[in-house]
């Protein structure tokens, strides 16, 4: 069957009509105005927008807890003004907004009452919710190799990462609150008073469910190398954070943890780990 390519008159029209729809909404000050004309582009484009807001906001829980729907509203459509985007429905707009959220160099505290370093501190719990909510299903690594840790060639044992987890360091009760789904106690959160500082997390999915386990920094940093490095390079960079003795009572619980928590995927290879020579990031 051969497709038609659709006539020039109905391309134009239909590259006119998403212009319309997806025009930035007139802001004065800190409101949005919402288009009040009676014809239907009037109330089409209307649409787009309020479904649009209202899918940031159930994409962003804690930041929309934390700093109000209008804030989250405002970024969205920050974010929609400085991008050229052509995408013909939501799911795809959302995706490329999110990642120029997330990527974004443009200074957003204006938005937020609570400054800009608040509002990425929230937004970046939700993206990380969202990674590994979202992130495609691969085979675990269901055993570690016998006398791993006696093998002479560590720096060739790599273990590949699956992509339904993430570390982040964040506070406790952002942490808190983004588990347990409660936004009047996220509103509460206060950026002004005194609270604990960020510390790691892991963030992974198990069947259906977001688990979220708080780490040691040390054990942040090994789960970061062996991302990025083979296992005897993540030993090295370990070794520059705890002692020997400290390292091998750890080590061991570490590496099963990982594995009962299926951060690492089937290779293919016989022995449940691949051995290959991989360059080391210097600062994982």
């Amino acid at each position: 069957m051969t497709l038609v390519s659709p006539p020039e008159w109905l391309r134009t029209f239909e590259d006119a009509f998403l212009g319309a729809l997806t025009t930035p909404l007139p802001l004065v000050g800190r409101a949005l105005i919402v288009p009040s004309g009676r014809e239907q582009v009037s109330q089409y484009r209307k649409q787009y927008w309020f479904r649009l807001f209202n899918t940031a906001q159930a994409d962003l829980p804690l930041t929309t807890a934390v700093h109000g729907p209008t804030i989250v509203n405002l970024l969205v459509h920050r974010i929609v003004g400085e991008l050229s985007l052509d995408a013909h429905n939501l799911e795809d707009l959302w995706r490329t907004i999110s990642h120029a959220i997330s990527n974004s160099s443009a200074p957003l505290a204006a938005l937020s009452p609570r400054g800009e370093t608040r509002l990425r501190e929230t937004l970046q719990v939700d993206f990380a919710f969202a990674t590994v909510r979202c992130a495609p299903e691969v085979d675990a690594l269901e055993s570690l190799p016998d006398g791993l840790l006696e093998d002479s060639a560590l720096e060739n044992v790599v273990f590949e990462p699956r992509p339904s987890w993430v570390l982040i360091n964040a506070r406790k009760e952002d942490m808190d609150c983004s588990v347990r789904h409660e936004p009047a106690s996220c509103s509460e959160l206060d950026s002004d008073r005194e609270t604990r500082a960020a510390t790691p997390w892991l963030l992974c999915r198990k069947g259906t469910s977001t688990m979220v386990i708080p780490l040691s920094p040390a054990q942040a940093s090994f789960y970061a190398a062996l991302r990025e490095c083979s296992l005897g390079d993540a030993l090295d960079v370990l070794l520059t954070m705890v002692s020997e003795d400290e390292l091998a009572g750890s080590l061991g619980e570490w590496l099963s943890t990982g594995l009962s928590l299926g951060l690492w995927q089937r290779p293919g290879s016989d022995d449940g780990c691949a051995r290959r020579e991989i360059p080391c990031a210097e600062d994982p």
